[in-house]
């Protein structure tokens, strides 16, 4: 019984509405973030940095506690059942993400290394990662990415392709006139990928007739490269969002058949009872014998 109440306390899929433990941690999700993003400014830090620190553990043991809870809820489901269900629960990208919001604070506390404390920083940087729970738009997105992982592969393929084949043909045309820029196919890359991503910081240009022709022809090719992808994933979008909100649907009527089928049905209303006519008959008196 206890667990099923922490259950529907801490999933968001066990109730329409955040819960309140949900609602204070994603206050505490937002809270830290501006705390980490604040600590890094020197004069800040220099001021109140042992204030800011303990506000770090404090949350993070916070946020510990909130993983220990997940883990103990998730191995009674169906879904992380069994011997395996505590490891496959560990594994999934959401669970990770709980780790990382509270594990690297915890393990370098009283740390001093500039490169160390940076890197925590980072981390708990990550804690926006666990807004993806509380939000149906980040689940919309998710299963949109889902869905679309192979299209989004072969996307990525023919980029990659024509990266390097606009490399080596820039490395052809131009490795002559400019070697350090395109004396080799690793360095045209840096050109290839800046026009490929329609950047262009201007740095790295050709200068032949022939170099500005293929040039050219490689940034009329990024259009569509970057195109490509967004169409891809706005198509899936629009399913997958069609299919979160078949399935919101469907929870909630197979929840109001469960409270229907909880709930007491009203005492069948007596009907008042009608007495029963005499004969008619009978109150006729009989005639005399004669």
């Amino acid at each position: 019984m206890a667990r099923r109440r922490v259950y529907r306390e801490l999933d968001p899929a066990a109730s329409p509405t955040l819960s309140v433990s949900n609602r204070v941690i994603v206050a505490l999700i937002s809270f830290s973030i501006g705390i980490s993003v604040i600590g890094t400014e020197p004069t800040i830090r220099d001021q109140w940095g042992r204030e800011l620190t303990l506000i770090d553990i404090a949350i993070a043991v916070v946020f510990a506690v909130e993983y220990v809870l997940r883990a103990w809820c998730a191995v009674k489901t169906q879904k992380f059942g069994g011997s395996s269900g505590l490891l496959r629960y560990v594994l999934t990208p959401m669970a990770v993400i709980d780790l990382i919001a509270f594990m690297p604070t915890l393990i370098t506390f009283g740390a001093t290394d500039v490169f160390l404390v940076r890197a925590v920083k980072f981390a708990q940087l990550m804690r926006l990662g666990k807004f993806g729970r509380y939000s149906h738009a980040f689940a919309t997105i998710a299963l949109a990415l889902r869905r679309c992982r192979g299209e989004l592969i072969a996307g990525a393929g023919l980029a990659l392709l024509i990266l390097i084949g606009a490399a080596t043909l820039l490395y052809l045309v131009e490795g002559e006139a400019q070697p350090e820029q395109f004396g080799s196919i690793p360095r045209a890359l840096w050109w290839a990928t800046i026009t490929l991503t329609t950047v262009g910081y201007g740095d790295v240009v050709p200068h032949t007739l022939m170099g500005k022709l293929m040039g050219g022809l490689v940034a009329i090719a990024s259009v569509g490269i970057v195109a490509l992808p967004s169409g891809i994933i706005a198509g899936s979008f629009v399913e997958a969002r069609r299919a979160l909100s078949r399935k919101r649907r469907t929870f909630r009527a197979a929840r109001d058949r469960r409270s229907r089928a909880t709930s007491k049905p009203p005492p069948p209303r007596s009907r008042p009872t009608i007495p029963a006519r005499r004969n008619e008959s009978a109150r006729v008196p009989k005639a005399p014998r004669r």
